[in-house]
C-alpha cells in the first residue's frame, strides 16, 4: 500500500532543516544551464550566421515596429534563444535603417542655425534652462539673456524646471524693463528665441 502526501516547499525544508534559498539557487542554476544549452550562439564571422540573425531581427521589428534595439535584443535572447549583445543588434538596425526615431517632428519650424545677434539692447532675448546639484538636491535655473549685451537680464532659480519657472523668469524681466507684463499698443517688445525643449514648446509657455 502506497501513501502519497503533498507537502509544500516550506514544510519540506523545515523537516530537512534546509534553507529555502539554497533550493532557489539550485533551480536558478539548472534554468541557466538549460538556457545555455538551448541558446543559439551567433558567430558574426560567418556570413550565414549573420544572415540568420539579420532575418530574426527583421522578423521581430515587423511584428513590433515601434521597438528599439534593446527590446528587440531582449526578445531574441529570451524567446528565440540567441546569444547576442545589444551593440550587435543596434548595429544591424542602423545598417538597415530599421531604428525608430525617438523624437517626433513638431509643427513649429526651427529657425535657421545662426547666432542670436542684436544691434541694440532689448531687441532680441534668448531664454534657456539648465540645472545644477546643490546640498538640497537638483535645482532648475531659467535665464533670459540679452543678445546685444550678452548679460543675464532675467533669472529664476527653483527646485523644479517647469513652464511656470520659465514664465517667472520672463515676467521678471518684463516688469523690470517695461513695468508691465504685456506690451502697450504700438510698443516694441524684444523678439524671444529658445530651443525646442519641452518647457518652451508647451502650451502654457507658448501662449504667453
Amino acid at each position: 500500500m502506497s501513501l502519497s502526501v503533498s507537502l509544500s516547499q516550506r514544510r519540506i525544508c523545515g523537516l530537512l532543516q534546509l534553507n529555502r534559498s539554497s533550493l532557489w539557487r539550485v533551480e536558478r542554476d539548472l534554468q541557466s544551464q538549460q538556457g545555455k544549452r538551448n541558446s543559439k550562439v551567433v558567430n558574426l564571422d560567418s556570413a550565414r550566421a549573420r544572415k540568420t540573425l539579420v532575418e530574426a531581427v527583421q522578423k521581430v521589428i515587423k511584428q513590433h515596429p515601434t521597438w528599439g534595439y534593446r527590446r528587440v535584443r531582449a526578445w531574441l535572447v529570451r524567446r528565440e534563444g540567441f546569444t547576442v549583445s545589444k551593440k550587435t543588434v543596434q548595429r544591424i538596425m542602423q545598417d538597415n535603417g530599421w531604428q525608430v526615431r525617438n523624437r517626433r517632428q513638431t509643427p513649429r519650424p526651427r529657425v535657421q542655425v545662426s547666432a542670436s545677434k542684436a544691434s541694440v539692447p532689448n531687441e532680441r532675448w534668448v531664454i534657456d534652462a539648465t540645472s545644477c546639484w546643490s546640498k538640497q538636491g537638483w535645482i532648475g535655473i531659467m535665464a533670459v539673456i540679452d543678445c546685444c549685451t550678452r548679460q543675464i537680464v532675467g533669472l529664476h532659480v527653483s527646485q523644479r524646471g517647469r513652464a511656470q519657472e520659465a514664465e517667472a523668469a520672463l515676467e521678471q524681466e518684463c516688469l523690470e524693463q517695461f513695468g508691465l507684463l504685456f506690451a502697450k499698443p504700438g510698443e516694441h517688445r524684444p523678439v524671444l528665441r529658445s530651443d525646442k525643449a519641452k518647457v518652451f514648446t508647451s502650451g502654457r509657455f507658448g501662449g504667453r
